[in-house]
């Protein structure tokens, strides 16, 4: 991403948007007001493609956030049917009776429930994890812009005083020598 215009050694200044010719006083009026800055990613008056990525950003960490919060909520069910589950068991073995094969069916699955949950645990932790480091990311990301936009504005005053000084250097020098006058010698 750079200027949208370029200037010419003759001090003229050419708009890439346009291709309109301006001198320095006016190229910079006409940037912000027919083309909406300096700074343009497609020509066409488009915002800059950070602030739509900063959005999408945004809603991805949202759509995370709720897939990990539903799944948080799955695997708390899934512990509380597994603590049932171990519940009813456990009052079996009160009772002195033998286990049957389907008893130990019904503690096989309770088992690979119990494991099922806490791998669901796990996996919401590390998306938990994940969300975290991606809105320190985007934090980042923020800091990083607005440092670049102080930046490019204290860039573009820079460009825009010496721009200033070369012109007043220039119309100091023609005065001075529209001053002096045209003195010859005549024969």
């Amino acid at each position: 991403m750079g200027f949208n215009h370029m200037a010419c050694e003759c001090g003229a200044h050419i708009c890439w948007v346009c291709m309109g010719i301006f001198d320095t006083n006016s190229v910079y009026e006409h940037l912000r007001t027919a083309h909406g800055g300096l700074y343009e990613a497609d020509r066409n008056g488009a915002e800059l493609p950070f602030q739509g990525a900063d959005f999408q950003v945004a809603e991805q960490l949202e759509a995370l956030r709720l897939i990990a919060l539903r799944r948080a909520q799955l695997a708390q069910q899934q512990f509380h049917e597994a603590e049932d589950a171990q519940h009813r068991h456990a009052q079996r073995l009160l009772y002195p009776m033998q286990v049957d094969p389907e008893d130990r069916a019904r503690t096989a699955e309770f088992h690979r429930r119990v494991e099922d949950i806490r791998r669901a645990q796990q996996e919401a932790e590390d998306e938990r994890d994940r969300l975290t480091r991606a809105h320190q990311l985007l934090q980042d990301l923020e800091e990083g812009i607005r440092v670049g936009t102080a930046e490019l504005h204290r860039r573009a005053e820079n460009i825009r005083r010496e721009e200033q000084e070369r012109i007043r250097r220039e119309a100091v020098e023609q005065q001075q020598k529209d001053a002096v006058g045209d003195w010859g010698c005549v024969m």
